[in-house]
């Protein structure tokens, strides 16, 4: 499977970067991934540009790219 482009815009949300996470096919539910980046305290570190994730990547691994300086 090959890797998928992920853009975050500066000022983006949390639930407005699971929205797209769902559309992109990345995750399966947006609200729940909000809430897992919001309890985790990810949601105030995802840093805006172009993110590189892997295909089949967890809920995790996803989180640790967003959060990369890319």
């Amino acid at each position: 499977m090959p890797d998928i482009r992920f853009v975050i815009s500066s000022g983006q949300g949390s639930d407005v970067i699971a929205a797209n996470l769902q559309k992109a096919g990345l995750i399966d539910d947006a609200a729940a991934y909000d809430d897992f980046l919001c309890e985790k305290g990810y949601d105030k570190k995802l840093r805006a540009g172009e993110h590189v994730i892997h295909a089949g990547a967890d809920k995790e691994e996803i989180a640790k790219e967003l959060m990369r300086t890319p």
